[in-house]
């Protein structure tokens, strides 16, 4: 049964890789003729091995096939502040702004409202203008077979579920991941522990520990960009599942797998 679900894991990755690349298309536009500047605000870093960098990478797959100059701003405050920082950005040229966290959305959209000029683009966000899209993938839908993973790999049958916020998008992967869990493993639960930061390696770093001390888990999966949890995990000898990048690099004895992102893949056909 093991055997016959691993095989259905990768053929529906190898599916969901094929409609990615086929989703891509090359045509000449006004974009590409000329060079077009684009801001790009991050919370966290561009090296952070996490969601950043997944943007990043992502964007810059994107810069060359369309002829882009991106300035990044890395560890933008989520508040008021980023508006002196999406300011500077139009001061200088660029007419398409990026935020990739949803504590930027009131400020971007009152950004967006004062350059009807300016392409805004908000990932995780809700709401949205003519000029101002929001976006974000179904990853829930990876969630659900990483779920599957971690279910038919406990032996405990207690998972660790390390989380940012609650909010929707980190809730319904929570809901999408548990599912999986309980197709593979009906015996297993998942264990939710709150670190209230996406960024902050300490306070998720708490969670994770939180988790430890609470209960029996052997497996450990996050929503959050910080890197210290799948740290702990590897020095406690749990399996884990990661987000937004592959780390199976850098922890190459504790790493199961990881819903990642590519997000030239969206970046690139509608810049």
């Amino acid at each position: 049964m093991k055997k016959i679900l691993m095989t259905m894991l990768i053929f529906v990755c190898i599916i969901v890789a094929g409609i990615c690349l086929i989703h891509i298309n090359h045509q000449e536009t006004d974009v590409t003729k000329t060079q077009t500047k684009v801001g790009f605000i991050l919370n966290g870093k561009l090296d952070d091995h996490s969601w950043g960098e997944s943007h990043y990478n992502g964007m810059e797959i994107s810069a060359r096939e369309l002829n882009l100059d991106v300035i990044y701003k890395e560890e933008v405050p989520e508040n008021e502040a980023c508006v002196e920082t999406i300011e500077g950005l139009i001061a200088d040229g660029c007419k398409i702004i990026i935020c990739n966290s949803f504590g930027y959305g009131e400020w971007e959209l009152k950004c967006a409202k004062e350059h009807p000029e300016v392409y805004f683009f908000h990932a995780t966000g809700v709401d949205q203008l003519d000029n101002l899209s929001t976006y974000f993938g179904r990853i829930y839908q990876m969630r659900y077979l990483s779920g599957i993973v971690a279910g038919m790999q406990t032996e405990t049958n207690e998972i660790g579920y390390v989380a940012a916020f609650p909010i929707a998008e980190v809730n319904r992967g929570i809901n999408a991941f548990t599912l999986g869990v309980r197709f593979a493993n009906p015996d297993a639960s998942v264990y939710v522990k709150w670190s209230n930061s996406w960024t902050g390696e300490e306070e998720n770093a708490e969670a994770v520990s939180e988790l430890i001390n609470d209960h029996n888990i052997d497996v450990l999966a996050m929503h959050s960009n910080a890197i210290s949890p799948l740290e702990i995990a590897d020095e406690n000898g749990i399996w884990m599942i990661g987000y937004n990048v592959d780390n199976s690099d850098k922890f190459p004895d504790s790493f199961l797998t990881a819903p990642i992102w590519n997000w030239e893949c969206f970046y690139e056909p509608r810049i």
